[in-house]
C-alpha cells in the first residue's frame, strides 16, 4: 500500500501556530559597517530587537527537522506566515546596513543565513584588521580630559573585537602580528606574503612565526647577495679609474701645445723647450733623461749686469774678477794686501777668475 499523505491541520486556517509579527522597535545605533568595526555592538542589538517582535528564532541556527518552522503541507497557513516574518527579519537586517554590506545580501533568501553572512563578513577579517586594530591601540595615549573615559573604552573595545575575530588570537597569532608591527620600510613585499598566508590559514594548518624567519632568513641571503654585487661593481669602477689615472700618467699633456705624448721641455713647437729642432733630437734628448740635457740659454733680459775688477797683492800680482755689481763690497785702499784680498774674494761673487798678468 502507498504511503498516506499527511493530512492539513484543521485548527490552522482559523488558529495557525505562527502568526504574522510586526516590528515595532526601531534600530538604535550606527548601521553594521566593517570600516568602524562595530559587528559586536550591532549583531546584539538586531538579536535583541528580533527578540522583542518574536522574530529571535529566525537568525538562529536551528537543527534540521524542527518543529519550529511550520510543515508547508500540514500547517500551510503557519507556514506563510513564517515565511512573511522571515522577509520581515531579512529586510530589517538590510535596512541597518551599510551600502558594502547591503549588496552582499542580494542573493540570500533567508534571514538566518543573511545573518550568518555578515557574522562570516566581519568576523572574518584575517589578520590585516587585528593588526591594525592593535596596533591602533598601543599607539594611543590618553591624556588627562574629559575624555579619558571614551578613549579608554574605545582601546579596550578594539583589543576585545581583535581576540574575537575569528579564530581569535593565540600565542603564535600574537607573535605573528607583532612582527607584522615592526618589520618597517623595505618589507612591504614580505609583509604581503605574510598577510597572505595567515589568511589562509586554518585549525589545521596554522600558520606559524618559524616561516616569517624563513622568510626573513632568504631575504638576508638576497640582501647579502645585493651587497656583494653592490662591491664588485664599485670595484670595477675604482679599477677603471685608477687604469685611467695610470693611462694619464703615461701619456703626458704638453703645456706648450697641448698635444700628448710628450712634455712642454721636448716640444719642438714655437714656446717648448726645443723649439726649432726636430721630433728625432726631442726624442732622443728625452730618452737621454733631464740630467743630461742642455740648459736652454737665459734671458738677456734677466741677466744680472757685471763689471771686471782689479786686484794686486804686495807681491806685484794682479787678479782680474767678473762680480755682480749688487754684491760688490767697498774697498777701503786702491793696493789691497794679500788677506785683504781674499776676505773681499770671499764676499763677492766669483763665477770666473782669469790668471794673474
Amino acid at each position: 500500500m502507498g504511503e498516506i499523505p499527511p493530512s492539513v491541520d484543521p485548527n490552522d486556517t482559523l488558529h495557525p501556530r505562527v502568526t504574522i509579527a510586526c516590528i515595532s522597535t526601531s534600530f538604535s545605533g550606527d548601521p553594521l559597517d566593517k570600516t568602524i568595526g562595530n559587528w559586536k555592538v550591532w549583531s546584539s542589538k538586531i538579536r535583541n530587537n528580533l527578540a522583542i517582535c518574536g522574530l529571535g528564532n529566525h537568525i538562529k541556527e536551528l537543527p534540521k527537522g524542527s518543529t519550529i518552522i511550520p510543515d508547508a503541507v500540514v500547517q500551510p497557513i503557519a507556514y506563510d506566515n513564517w515565511t512573511t516574518n522571515d522577509g520581515m527579519a531579512w529586510a530589517y537586517i538590510r535596512m541597518n546596513c551599510a551600502t558594502v554590506e547591503s549588496e552582499l545580501l542580494d542573493d540570500i533568501d533567508t534571514a538566518y543565513k543573511c545573518f550568518k553572512a555578515l557574522k562570516t563578513y566581519h568576523l572574518n577579517e584575517g589578520p590585516v584588521k587585528q593588526v591594525n586594530l592593535i596596533q591602533n591601540a598601543l599607539a594611543q595615549c590618553v591624556a588627562r580630559d574629559k575624555d579619558q573615559v571614551s578613549n579608554c573604552q574605545k582601546i579596550r573595545e578594539d583589543i576585545r573585537h581583535a581576540f574575537n575575530m575569528l579564530g581569535g588570537i593565540t600565542e603564535e597569532t600574537f607573535i605573528n602580528i607583532t612582527l607584522l608591527i615592526v618589520l618597517g620600510c623595505g618589507h612591504e613585499h614580505m609583509r604581503t606574503m605574510i598577510q597572505r598566508d595567515m589568511q589562509a590559514a586554518t585549525a589545521g594548518v596554522p600558520f606559524k612565526s618559524e616561516q616569517i624567519m624563513l622568510y626573513l632568513e632568504q631575504d638576508l641571503q638576497l640582501l647579502l647577495g645585493d651587497e656583494q654585487c653592490s662591491g664588485t661593481a664599485d670595484a670595477v669602477a675604482l679599477a677603471s679609474q685608477s687604469s685611467q689615472k695610470r693611462g694619464a700618467r703615461s701619456s703626458p699633456e704638453c703645456s706648450n701645445c697641448h698635444r700628448t705624448g710628450h712634455t712642454a721641455d721636448f716640444c719642438v713647437c714655437a714656446g717648448g723647450g726645443m723649439a726649432g729642432k726636430s721630433i728625432e733630437e726631442a726624442q732622443a734628448a728625452k730618452r737621454r733623461g733631464p740630467k743630461e740635457r742642455q740648459e736652454k740659454p737665459k734671458d738677456p733680459k734677466n741677466a744680472k749686469a757685471k763689471i771686471a775688477l782689479s786686484f794686486k797683492d804686495l807681491n806685484g800680482q794682479a787678479f782680474i774678477t767678473h762680480v755682480n755689481t749688487d754684491n760688490i763690497t767697498a774697498l777701503s785702499t786702491s793696493t789691497v794686501t794679500s788677506s785683504t784680498v781674499h776676505a773681499n774674494l770671499a764676499s763677492v761673487d766669483l763665477p770666473s777668475i782669469y790668471p794673474p798678468i
